[in-house]
Order: C-alpha cells, then structure tokens, then sequence
C-alpha cells in the first residue's frame, strides 16, 4: 500500500516589497502599484496613458511597446504583436489559435510543445509566454519608476474559466520578466473585454473571526469571497466586435481598393474599426475612414450604429449565456442575485447593456463601480492583503477548480494479472483550490501516475488534457 499526497497547486508566499498588480487584457492592460508613501494609483505609460496597449513591435533591432508599439502595425504589421491573451496555454491546432491566426497579419508557427510561436521577418521566434513576459517587463520597469526601486513581486488578474495550462502561461511568463507571482487573481465579476465574456458569481460574506489565547484574544471583521460558479463565452468579445466592424468597413471599399489591399492596408481598417467601435457606443453614426489605404489613395465612410448591431445579431445569446452559466451552476436562482458588477470596455457597448439589462433587471446593474479600473485596483489590494508590510481590511478569497480533476494509475487484476486503468476524481470542478487529498494506492511494484483533465469527450487520456505525470516506487 504506497500512500500518495496530492497537493492544491500553490504559489509561494510573499515577499515583504512593493506589490505591482495587472489587469492583462488582450487588447489592453492596466497596472497599479502599492507601496508605503508612493499615492494608490493606475501607473501611467510613457505617454501618460491609464491604458496600456498590450502589444510589443520591432521597428529595426528597437522594440516597442504600449501605443507606440500599436502604431506599428501599420508599418511593420509583421514585427507586430499583440491580442496574446487568448493564445496563452493553448495548442497550435486549437479553435483559439485558428480564431486567431485567421486574421492575423504575423507568421507564425508551431513550437516543440506543440505551441503557437510568432515569428518576424528576420526569422526570430518567441513563444507566447516570451512575448507577454516582454510586455510585463516594460510594465515593471514603469512601475519601478515610480516606485524608485526595482519591483519584483505582482499579481496579475486571470479569467475564472482559465485552465490549468492556461494559469501556468501566465505563471511562467512572469517568472521570464522576473517577477514572483504573489497570486492570481480572479475577475469576480461580469467581465466583457477584448478576448471573451465570462461571469463569475461569488458570495461575499463578512465574518468575526477572534485570534489568539482567551486572555490576549482578538477579533476582527474578515470579508470572504467565495467563487460560487463561472461561464464563459469567448466569441463574445471586443475582438469578434470589432472584426465585425471591420467586415463593415471592408465591404463598404469599391471594388477597386478591395481588390489591391496589402497587408499595411488591413492593419490600417483594424486599427480604423477600434476607433469606429468606440465612438458607436455614444453615438448613432460615425464617419469612417483612412488615409493612405493603398499608396496615396484614401477612403471616406459611413457606419451606423443600427447596421452593426444587424451584424452582431447572431452573439446576442452569446453575452448573455456566461451569466445564465454561472448561475445554473450554483443551483441559486436568478432573483438570489443581489447585483452585478460590470468590468471591461465591451459592456458599454449598447446592445450588450440592453442584453444584461433584460436578463437580470436595470435595478440589480450595479454602477458605482470603474468598470475599467475596478479589477486593478482591487488586484492590487488584495495583493497587499497578502502582504504584512500593509494594513489592509482581511480579505480572504476562495479559489475554485476549474474542471474535474481526475487520478489514473494501471492496477494488476488479482484474477488473471491482467492490468486494467483506474480512473478516480480527485478534485471535482467547483470544488475549493490549494487543498490536499491523500489517496492511497495498492500495487505492489512501480508504477507510473497520471493526474490531469479526462477528455469530455470520450473519457479516454489524451497528453493535452494530461498536468502530470511521475512513477512512483
């Protein structure tokens, strides 16, 4: 009888410095900054944004990043990367990296692991976690400007429907910037940005919790966030919005500009469709257009705000399904739901609003919170939560598995001694993360383990759903 200990996945504990928090996004990032004399705020980019574009370009042997590595793309499409978010912990031949790659103006290939790498013109290549890790190091390299000092310990935000390959993406590219991952920490909200829609719903829940012998005891409020349920939807996202835009924009070209774009020129729509889409939001209609589109030709346009909503017709279930997700999962009812908290660009787009408004009801909408800065910043608190170098109100958040979990091992059959695999659940979905579970296993000579995800589909091992695999003796 071999007992085997299995361990919630952890990270370290932290360290006493100041803690930098982002909030990375596909299309953009914000970062904030805690530290001892140093005022609580979104660190600005060089040119004195609160956004961040997350995005890194090559212009020569110069890399850029924030905007100005945006503004590349119309020049060097090639040397120009960005919307990373939804290719962390994927495979090459994924519907991730397919939605991707279909409108991509980069080479890229496939990696030794199976991964998706870019590639440049010059034949350099970089991993997704080596790009994001660049991106991550500028950002660190702007908070330690402010905070005068080298700043080494983050948080960064991760969707709750991220995978464990996906986390661990995001774990090793920070590692690469050199940064020590403090926590990840989970978008517990309704949360509508430029990769997908994903609703989270938690329980929040304050409670007197007294520390310490009788005669020396103390007793403090604790706030506990519990993740009750989650879904997701990836489609609907700021990404598909604006491609939609963008097909807008495309068909709108006589037929003798469509038919001479190169690849500079659908840099330009893309980057004209980003612009469209925001000002659709406030507005009905919105003129249209790109100077320079193919050589010194130009294009004027017009977009209604009625004529892209006929576009997107087909994701409105889309942005309403995570929320519906979340709930079913937790078994509450709707009327149960005391408010939601909207995050992200994309949820001040009209039609998604009105789409939320009809599910839950304008009065549970909640709208004292910065649907743009609210993540980062409660990022960063709670980062400091963790950290004895602040007072801070006790927070406590309670992580959840994402999916089943499950342990497989071959086992000798006592009849004929024929082997046979043995699959057990060990952590079930919804089920609290960073706990341990021992499990005792009876062989009697070595053998090999493998614990990860079972395919939903015909619940047979496959290496992609595998986390690890060890012999034991």
């Amino acid at each position: 009888m071999l007992p085997l200990t299995l361990l919630g996945l952890a990270l370290a504990s932290p360290a006493l410095a100041s803690i930098l928090a982002v909030d990375y996004g596909a299309d953009t990032m914000k970062v904030a900054l805690m530290k001892p004399g140093v005022p609580f705020d979104v660190v600005l980019d060089r040119d004195s944004k609160r956004k961040i574009a997350s995005v890194v370009g090559w212009k020569g042997e110069d890399r850029l990043f924030g905007q100005d590595g945006r503004n590349l793309a119309t020049r060097f499409p090639q040397d120009t990367f960005g919307g990373l978010k939804t290719l962390q912990g994927v495979y090459f031949d994924s519907g991730e990296t397919s939605y991707y790659t279909s409108a991509a103006q980069i080479a890229f290939t496939q990696t030794s692991r199976g991964t998706f790498a870019g590639k440049r013109p010059n034949g350099e290549q970089y991993t997704v976690e080596e790009l994001v890790a660049m991106q991550l190091d500028y950002v660190k390299d702007l908070a330690g400007q402010v905070a005068g000092e080298n700043v080494r310990d983050v948080v960064v935000t991760v969707p709750a429907y991220f995978n464990q390959f996906q986390r661990q993406a995001v774990i090793d590219a920070t590692e690469i910037a050199g940064l020590k991952l403090l926590t990840l920490e989970l978008h517990i909200i309704y949360d509508s940005g430029a990769s997908s829609t994903r609703a989270t719903l938690v329980s929040f829940e304050t409670k007197l919790i007294t520390t310490g012998v009788k005669k020396f005891a103390k007793s403090e409020n604790v706030t506990h966030v519990t993740i009750l349920g989650s879904g997701a939807d990836t489609l609907a996202s700021g990404t598909e919005l604006s491609r939609r835009i963008n097909k807008i924009l495309v068909d709108q070209l006589p037929a003798s500009l469509k038919s001479s774009l190169i690849d500079r020129s659908y840099a330009k729509l893309v980057r004209e469709a980003e612009r469209v889409k925001a000002i659709l939001s406030a507005n009905a209609d919105v003129n249209a257009g790109v100077e320079g589109l193919v050589g010194d030709r130009d294009w004027k346009g017009k977009i209604e705000r009625k004529v892209f909503e006929k576009e997107c017709e087909d994701l409105y279930w889309r942005f309403q399904q995570p929320m519906l997700d979340a709930i079913a999962e937790t078994g509450v009812g709707l009327e149960e739901v005391q408010s939601v908290i909207l995050h992200g660009a994309t949820t001040r787009v009209p039609f998604v609003q009105a789409i939320l408004k009809s599910t839950v009801g304008s009065d549970k909408i909640a709208t004292n919170v910065n649907a743009d800065e609210a993540s980062v910043l409660g990022t960063a608190f709670y980062g400091a939560s963790l950290s004895r170098q602040f007072k801070t109100k006790p927070l406590k958040v309670q992580d959840a598995v994402t999916k089943d979990v499950y342990l497989s091992y071959t086992a000798e059959s006592k009849k004929d001694g024929n082997t046979r695999t043995i699959n057990t659940l060990v952590f079930a979905k919804r089920s609290a993360a960073g706990t341990k579970k021992t499990i005792t296993l009876k062989r009697k000579a070595d053998f090999d383990v493998v614990v990860g995800y079972k395919d939903p589909e015909n619940a047979h091992w496959r290496g992609r759903h595998l986390a690890f695999e060890y012999g034991v003796s």
